[in-house]
Parts: structure tokens; sequence; C-alpha cells
């Protein structure tokens, strides 16, 4: 195993709910690809106390700051996703057994999505197999949400060197002792009260998913990651907390 850097080249903007680790992606990716018989597999990643070595996303752009611009549209919820039994969902739905009643609680809502605009590539960074990593990596057309309406368009994938010191600590913490994914306070600072933890500038604490589905509730507990700011600008700035050669 080694470190490296995995890019995503984009061709549409892309849009981020939050920041996914490379982990969850390559999880969906290898289920979708190879049937949900995959699912509690090993990846091709080290793990560190039962979490991957695989840090957030970071998006890169021309500019500093990215334009952003909200986009509304409508979001439905699948009854198969919803994990109702069947005779609560069957209230849900009209006399046709398809469309959601009005009155339902899961009808079509509007919902808000930050896009990103002039990012034009998006990176992690990992320690693992690379070879085996970006073979994943190439099932996944698209990344972000909205990915299935066309945003977040990958262009190419490809493996770049890692510049660290410490290359085993790589998707996990940087060599100046930022985060780089979400890692349970009872790592980060074993035995210390919250009140006594130090948190450097660009992260934060707080009820974090910790690994994969990582929008479950039992997946998250109080941890330290970093911001979507410092996940978010230019070349010249993130290369460098990147660890890009």
């Amino acid at each position: 195993m080694e470190a490296f850097i995995l890019r995503a080249t984009l061709s549409t903007p892309v849009s981020f709910r939050s920041h996914p680790h490379l982990d969850a992606l390559l999880m969906a990716a290898r289920e979708k690809a190879m049937g949900p018989e995959t699912v509690g597999q090993p990846l091709p990643l080290a793990e560190r106390d039962g979490l991957w070595q695989a840090s957030q996303a970071f998006a890169v752009g021309a500019v500093a700051h990215p334009d952003q611009t909200d986009l509304v549209r409508p979001k439905t919820v699948k009854g198969p996703k919803l994990g109702l039994g069947d005779l609560h969902w069957e209230k849900s739905l009209g006399n046709d057994g398809r469309k959601l009643h009005p009155d339902s609680p899961y009808r079509g809502q509007l919902s808000r999505y930050d896009l990103l605009e002039g990012v034009q590539a998006v990176y992690w960074q990992a320690y693992g197999d690379p070879e085996a990593c970006l073979g994943l990596a190439r099932l996944i057309e698209n990344v972000g949400a909205m990915a299935n309406t066309g945003w977040g368009r990958v262009e190419q994938w490809e493996i770049l060197p890692c510049d660290r010191l410490a290359p085993k600590d790589a998707g996990w913490v940087s060599e100046e002792g930022m985060p780089l994914r979400a890692i349970p306070l009872r790592l980060w600072a074993p035995g210390k009260e919250l009140a006594d933890i130090r948190v450097p500038d660009g992260a934060t604490v707080g009820m974090f998913g910790v690994r994969a589905p990582y929008w479950q509730r039992p997946n998250q507990e109080m941890a330290v990651a970093p911001t979507r700011a410092w996940l978010t600008g230019d070349a010249r700035l993130m290369l460098p907390r990147i660890a890009a050669a």
C-alpha cells in the first residue's frame, strides 16, 4: 500500500451537500457494478481504528472562491428507500398505486442545492492500492448531489503521486495536523473533555458520519472534520493541502 491522490476532472458544475468521503464513493460504485453481495467486503484502502484512510473531497477551481449558485428543483422520495411497511406505504399512494397522494408526507418537495461553478476537478488523498481504487473510480460517471441529472460529470479519473513526509497518515490527517476526513473525537483526542480538545483552524466539531453510509444516524458520532470552506478553493491554495506532487 502507498499514499496517493485520486483526481476526477469535471466537465459540468458539481454540487455537494457534504464533501463525500472516497470510501463511500468506491463502495457505491462497487455495489452498483457487482451487486449487493459486495457490501461489507474490504476496500483497497488501509484501515485505521475501523475507519478507512480516505479523505473527503477537495473541490479545486481556477479561483479562490468558486461561484455558488442556489439551484432549486423538485425531489421525490421512492417507497422502497423509506423502509416502511407495505400498509403504511400504500396509504400514502394514490388510487393508481403509483403516484403519491397530494397529502402524503412523502410527496415531491422543492429542494435547494448549492451548485459550485468553476470547480474544475475533485481530489481525494488516500492510503491503499492506487490502481485498484482507480479501477473502481472509473465505474463512476458523475460525482456529488444531482449526479443522476448530469451534474459533476467526470471526464477523466487519474492517479497522482502524493508528496508527504509521513505517507502512512495519508487520507487521515495532514502534515500540518488538519483532519482530512471525519475522525471521531474518541480517536482524535482520546480521554479529553470536549472543552479541552484543540481544533485546528479550518476544522469543526459536531455530529458527523464516520463510516458509510455516512448519512445514517447509527454511523454518526461526535467528530472533528474539515469545513467545506477549507476543502474548496483554487489550485494554488488547495494543491499544497492535498499534498499533490
